[in-house]
């Protein structure tokens, strides 16, 4: 059960400290500002270009044949077996393990 006169430690609206104010004539912390700035840029440009991307992708019409298709379903009998033999699991770490792979090999000194 909650506590009603339970009041949290950090308030969100705290004033931000004198040490974290920049001055107009503070030359690093301008140049922090303006990296932070590029920095937003680049995400936003980033953002932009898949935001096209996917755009691109939903505009491919759906094949004829794939409108087709309806629900796919499984025998009971397959089923059974890939519970008992718990497909779910092992394809997942299969899965998990030759992603790994493939990033260990891309570093240069381990790989």
């Amino acid at each position: 059960m909650a506590d009603p006169t339970y009041t949290p430690d950090i308030i969100a609206t705290d004033p931000v400290p004198d040490s974290e104010v920049c001055s107009i004539t503070d030359v690093g912390c301008l140049a922090d500002w303006f990296l932070d700035q590029v920095a937003a840029l680049g995400l936003w440009f980033f953002e932009k270009i898949l935001n096209g991307l996917a755009a691109v992708v939903e505009s491919i019409p759906v094949p004829s044949w794939a409108s087709n298709i309806g629900n796919l379903h499984i025998p009971a009998e397959i089923g059974w077996f890939a519970e008992a033999f718990q497909l779910n699991n092992g394809v997942a770490i299969l899965v998990s393990a030759y992603t790994l792979r493939f990033i260990i090999r891309r570093i240069p000194v381990i790989g």
